[in-house]
């Protein structure tokens, strides 16, 4: 199709937020098809999308007209609606001004819009081509014609009067108007300068319809509200030019001499405009210190001052430590790093003595010497065997990443003076785009059409919505291989249809969350960015993270690590607490206590960084660590994938004397410290590297690429090049290759970077040590600074190490902090709920007269007592011990007193004693007479037709009878089970579970057997909350009726139930709770189906049925239910 006469100008793309539809990409592609020459890109206040839009008519070979519709007011002090004008580039003169009016206009005159008043563009106009707007242009005010007069002075040729062919009544009135000015400023005879533009928000003409659910979600509106905002227009699309001349024609506003002026007035300002390019820029390092000593000079001296470096008896450098020093020494210089080396340590140093802790380290530049002798991290990679080339390879091109870690509270404070030091404007946040996700998306058109809430939840969980959003193909990919997503779309097609075409698309912006940019220039200079001011007055750059590296801005990771904090509140307490620690430091703390390993050994991880979940904690005890290096493995192997994969148990078994085979000469020597398994991803690098000669560079992408993928077609050119290196290096046959290669594949996709394991084993190890060798102290700071959800674990804890905890005490408690009084916790007033930090202080202050108790109460002044005098005495602030039912009053357990806290199990129980209530929770105790024979009967369920399921299913599964009041809860009917109307038979049921328990000589008639969803959700899949809520009334009636005091809960959706926690199920397995609200002990164990679907679960299964019969055996008598 021949085009060639006219180029769409004015464009808006996803970055004219919930108002243009489309990539950069998607559209300089169909340009190409439809032979235009040049393609514009004037989104709505910024130019974010410039340079995506720049390499994409790179890669179609056409040219981008870069520019900007600019919103613009006579005076930015007035808090007005602006008007519209469209600009482009011609030149660098002209894209600094640009990025100069953006920062202007968002810094300084933004008003619900960002906006540049007349007098600041008249003056930063100097390389633009300007076109007068849309339907909203500026022509049409009353200070319109005599801004036009003042541009017409200021841009001459320059200057353009914008056409478009909407047969709208604002379109038409703003067309005459530029038609009339037009006229007016060009000598007559002389053709006037109008050009034709579409205000194209979307690419093909049907794409109206999403481009109005995009307007209904930006506006929070229904389709179904006749009064919602919309354009009215069905045509923002890429025209070709005959229908861009067609509609004109059929406005009827231009003559045809004036349509065709118009028309090829569009390629005058794209060749204007051909010449200019966002030009790619080295970083720009700022210089510190007013000697500006040559930063490769500076780095060497640093290195060779510092008391970290390794001396031989000679006092010269250790060998192996001299040539790993020059290895990267030189690599830092070629690449001309060393000043970003040297701005990181700055920013270490200031930190060290400006009493802000700072982590010993995060990812790969713990593999980095240099790092370590400048004081940036606080490991030494030799000793810890650790690669340089995972941080610096000799083909990176692109600046290493150093992350940082901060206590969280003083973040703001490393921020202030990185502005103090290089400028307020020189240094700034990144932004970051937020998309929507197949999941977003669905939920968002859902809204619009009103589709019923429960069906558009049910489809967007079957959304895969992990990692980045890849191609717009997610909604795709479940309507395509789910039964749940193919019902929904045959059901309600248009959602899918918009959901897909808004799916990826931008859909506002943030801040990133670690991520700084540090300068040496101004970023208000228009040199490289332009700035934004985010909702806490915030600055931050416009582009994202690829895009500032483009234009030469360098991103410092600037994070903030909550257990920083505590370790600062820590040491704080430790030096004031114990005389002589004044200089106390973390990385002091010796490595090697052989305390904290046999304490760690124990479980005892509550509080301990890294190491506090359930599966660290479990494989802490399997692995029953005895060295630093043990932490750095747990870190790495404690995770879904290599526990799914049977290398968890691998390595316990081997660490613990089991034999494998010689593998490889290079291989099992790289491996020999992990038992012959892959644990790290550099472990991963030095085999390729060493089997197959090639270097790190390669073994590095080839580690990336099993990593991320598993496609053949990407796998297949490394797989020839190992291969081929490996018969080169005569190591392997190429059979014994191609089987070695296999196995790599299926192991090294689960490495873990080592630098990062050793970094973190290093404050998960310091947490241990300090909770053990300054309990008082590590608790206090824990308390204060962990959230709530974390605190029932500590308090417990601090129980276990022989402290009490004390609600708030007035005269005695902190308004904020966790204080100890001997071996009390006080806890702060702020942990009152419904008390924020201005309250607390005024509840810490008020009144006192000492009492006869030796605690203090607000002194009577006879009138009404305030509400916060109320809650006070409520939580018992004013006198001894912890009134009953304080808990309430609290996010977290405060009291350790049984009877408060467990007041049901005494009531049933009255044969219990407190201090029995730890064997008590886990029932591990003796209760005559909780196993009942009775049976439960009600065929009610049948008629229920409160959801969805019943639809979907035959009929609800009625519960099975049982002799004894136990209950067996699984998760939701099977095929099988819908199909016979009775729960556990089928694979799962008779192949499993009732032969597991046939080994104890139990059979299922002993049981009641149920399941918590009662009907077979055969599209549904898996059932969400709405489901499981609907069902649980006849749950408990069942449990009610059974008098029912222990279940066997299968599965994640028995976690839902009784916890209303999503999943957890493997955490949970093979343990035993007490539940106050359902009064009864709750066994958890994996669904059998579990192991029909991996066999690496088949021991925990089994390890779930082994506690429920031991539960069984001391809660009552086995031997009854057994025979």
């Amino acid at each position: 199709m021949n085009n060639s006469q006219f180029c769409h100008l004015h464009v808006h793309d996803q970055y004219s937020q919930l108002d243009g539809i489309g990539t950069a990409e998607e559209y300089a592609k169909q340009a190409k098809q439809l032979g235009f020459q040049f393609l514009g890109l004037t989104n709505h206040g910024n130019v974010d999308g410039l340079i995506q839009l720049q390499k994409a008519c790179d890669k179609e070979g056409i040219g981008p007209v870069l520019g900007c519709e600019l919103y613009v007011v006579k005076n930015i002090k007035e808090k007005t609606s602006a008007n519209h004008m469209t600009v482009f580039v011609k030149d660098d003169k002209g894209w600094q001004n640009l990025l100069q009016i953006l920062s202007y206009a968002n810094l300084q005159g933004f008003y619900r819009k960002p906006r540049v008043d007349c007098s600041y563009f008249l003056d930063h106009c100097e390389g633009l081509v300007l076109l007068t707007g849309c339907c909203d242009t500026f022509l049409c005010t009353d200070w319109g014609l005599s801004f036009l007069d003042d541009l017409d002075e200021r841009l001459s040729w320059d200057l353009y009067f914008e056409v478009m062919p909407h047969n709208i009544d604002s379109q038409i009135k703003a067309n005459q108007m530029a038609i009339k000015c037009a006229y007016e400023t060009v000598e007559e005879g002389l053709i006037p300068p109008l050009v034709a533009t579409n205000d194209c928000h979307y690419i093909e003409e049907d794409d109206w319809e999403a481009q109005e659910v995009l307007l209904a979600i930006q506006r929070g509106a229904k389709w179904s509200d006749k009064d919602r905002w919309r354009f009215n227009i069905k045509g923002l699309y890429l025209k070709s030019e005959q229908e861009m001349v067609k509609s004109f024609e059929e406005q009827g506003v231009l003559t045809d001499e004036e349509i065709d002026w118009a028309m090829e007035k569009t390629l005058e300002v794209a060749e204007k405009c051909s010449d200019f390019r966002i030009k790619k820029q080295n970083i720009s390092l700022p210089i510190i210190g007013k000697e500006k000593e040559n930063p490769d000079e500076l780095l060497w001296r640093l290195c060779n001052e510092t008391d970290r470096v390794i001396l031989t008896e000679e006092g010269e450098w250790a060998f192996e430590y001299w040539e790993r020093f020059q290895e990267e020494y030189n690599l830092v210089v070629e690449k001309k790093f060393s000043q970003y080396f040297i701005i990181v340590k700055e920013i270490v140093d200031w930190c060290k003595d400006n009493a802000i802790l700072v982590g010993p380290g995060r990812g790969s530049v713990g593999g980095c010497l240099l790092a370590y002798l400048l004081g940036i991290t606080l490991v030494d990679p030799i000793k810890y065997g650790l690669l340089f080339s995972r941080f610096i390879a000799p083909d990176r091109i692109d600046y290493p990443d150093i992350d940082l870690d901060f206590e969280h509270d003083k973040r703001h404070l490393v921020m202030q003076h990185l502005k103090d030091l290089y400028g307020v404007n020189n240094v700034a946040n990144i932004v970051t785009f937020l998309r929507m996700k197949g999941r977003g998306a669905v939920r968002d058109v859902c809204r619009v059409f009103e589709t019923p809430l429960t069906e558009a939840d049910s489809f967007a969980k079957s959304i895969d919505d992990s990692g980045e959003v890849r191609e717009n193909t997610r909604i795709r990919e479940a309507v395509k291989n789910t039964e749940i997503g193919n019902r929904f779309a045959r059901k309600y097609p248009k959602v899918i249809q918009v959901a897909q075409k808004i799916e990826g698309q931008v859909r506002g912006y943030g801040k990133h969350a670690a991520g700084m940019i540090v300068s040496s220039e101004n970023l208000t200079d228009g040199t490289r960015c332009n700035l934004i001011r985010g909702n806490n007055e915030d600055l931050s750059i416009n582009w994202e993270m690829n895009d500032a590296e483009y234009v030469g801005l360098m991103k410092l990771d600037i994070l903030a690590l909550s257990t920083m904090t505590i370790f600062g509140e820590c040491v704080r307490l430790i030096k004031e607490n114990n005389s002589g620690l004044d200089e106390f430091e973390l990385e002091k703390i010796p490595l090697d206590d052989p305390k904290v390993y046999k304490d760690l050994s124990e479980g005892n991880t509550i509080g301990v960084f890294q190491f506090t979940g359930y599966a660290s904690t479990q494989l802490i005890k399997k692995m029953d660590v005895e060295k630093f290096e043990d932490l750095a493995v747990v870190t790495s192997l404690a995770r879904p994938g290599p526990s799914e994969s049977g290398m968890l148990d691998l390595f316990v078994e081997r660490k613990k004397g089991r034999k494998w085979s010689v593998t490889n000469e290079a291989y099992d020597k790289i491996t020999k410290d992990t038992f012959g398994v892959l644990v790290y991803q550099e472990q991963v690098m030095q085999v390729i590297s060493e089997v197959a000669g090639l270097s790190y560079a390669t073994s590095d992408r080839i580690r990336k690429i099993i990593a991320k993928t598993r496609s053949a077609r990407e796998f297949e050119p490394y797989r020839v090049e190992f291969i081929e290196g490996c018969k080169k290096q005569k190591t392997f046959s190429e059979k014994q290759a191609n089987k070695f290669w296999e196995g790599l594949l299926q192991w090294a996709g689960y490495g873990f970077n080592k630098a990062h394991a050793i970094e973190y084993a290093m404050i998960g190890y310091w947490s241990a040590w300090l909770k053990l060798n300054y309990p008082k102290e590590f608790l206090c700071a824990a308390l204060t600074y962990e959230p709530d959800s974390k605190k029932n674990g500590l308090v417990k804890e601090a129980y276990r190490l022989g402290f009490e905890v004390m609600t708030p005490k007035v005269g005695i408690s902190d308004p904020l902090k966790w204080i100890a009084k001997g071996t009390v916790l006080y806890a702060p007033f702020i942990s009152i709920k419904s008390i924020g930090e201005k309250k607390a202080i005024a509840a810490s202050g008020f009144r006192r007269v000492s009492s006869k108790s030796g605690f203090f109460q607000i002194e009577s002044t006879g009138g009404k007592k305030s509400q916060l005098e109320i809650l006070l005495e409520e939580v018992g602030a004013f006198g001894p011990g912890i009134p009953d039912g304080v808990s309430k009053n609290f996010g977290f357990t405060i009291s350790n007193n049984p009877t408060i806290l467990y007041p049901n199990i005494f009531k049933l129980f009255p044969i219990l004693r407190p201090n029995k209530i730890d064997d008590a929770l886990k029932a591990k105790v003796r209760i005559p007479g909780v196993f009942k024979k009775i049976r439960f009967n009600n065929s009610n369920l049948l008629q229920c037709q409160d959801c969805e399921l019943r639809k979907e299913a035959r009929a609800p599964v009625m519960p099975s009878k049982g002799l004894y009041n136990i209950a067996l809860a699984g998760e939701a009917p099977g095929r099988n089970e819908d199909l016979e109307g009775i729960g556990f038979v089928g694979k799962a049921g008779d192949e499993i579970l009732w032969p597991e328990f046939e080994k104890y000589g139990l059979k299922r008639i002993k049981f009641h057997i149920t399941n918590i969803v009662k009907c077979y959700p055969r599209l549904t899949k898996t059932p969400n909350k709405t489901h499981i809520q609907k069902c649980l009334p006849w749950f408990q009636e069942e449990l009610k009726f059974l008098d029912c005091r222990i279940v066997l809960g299968f599965g994640n959706t028995c976690v839902k139930a009784f916890l209303d926690e999503d999943g957890g199920i493997k955490k949970l397995n093979g343990t035993t709770q007490w539940l106050n609200r359902w009064q009864c002990w709750v066994c958890w164990c994996l669904h059998p189906a579990a192991v029909i679907y991996n066999s690496h679960d088949k021991e925990l299964f089994q390890q779930g049925i082994r506690n429920f019969i031991d539960t069984l055996r001391s809660l009552g008598d086995f031997d009854e239910i057994l025979f």
